[in-house]
């Protein structure tokens, strides 16, 4: 479960990034 979400925050960082 914590593993999803920290997923979820780094796609979540990562689209920040390219935008």
């Amino acid at each position: 479960m914590a593993v999803s979400l920290f997923f979820l925050l780094l796609f979540h960082l990562s689209n920040l990034c390219f935008v």
